[in-house]
């Protein structure tokens, strides 16, 4: 440098310097970002659980919600909640906008209780990371850690 700023050669080390970080930390970040918003659905399907076990305690019967909740499929934008769906009766609504579908199944395969499922396709490649709980079992992933 000759005190006046810096060498065409300086520009282009620092600018290769800067643009392998960025290849290194976007494709990371997009990942994190797919992480966090899949595991939201996780905890809102623990939380309808959670819901509709003290629901049952009160009413003594589960409340089923067939239709996918707030639209039929799920897709990589987020979607307001809507107030009249089926988990208003349960008292239970996510905060702000969602990126997966729910619903709640009664008396699956015959057996007594509920099974609340929710599934999210954050990265919009078509296929959907699904999570399920019922009344006796917490949140599982039913998809590989590598489907958002």
């Amino acid at each position: 440098m000759d005190g006046k700023g810096f060498s065409w050669t300086e520009f282009l080390t620092i600018s290769v310097i800067i643009g392998i970080l960025l290849v290194i930390a976007i494709p990371n970040f997009v990942s994190m970002r797919h992480d966090a918003v899949r595991e939201k659905v996780s905890r809102h399907v623990e939380s309808i659980r959670s819901a509709q076990i003290a629901y049952h305690q009160i009413h003594g019967e589960y409340v089923e919600v067939k239709e996918w909740t707030p639209m039929e499929q799920a897709g990589s934008q987020s979607h307001q909640w809507p107030s009249n769906s089926g988990f208003a009766a349960l008292g239970w609504a996510p905060e702000g906008e969602v990126h997966g579908v729910y619903q709640v199944l009664v008396g699956v395969d015959g057996e007594p209780g509920f099974k609340v499922i929710g599934r999210c396709d954050v990265d919009g490649d078509g296929e959907h990371a699904q999570f399920s709980a019922t009344q006796l079992t917490s949140t599982s992933r039913e998809t590989g850690s590598g489907t958002y």
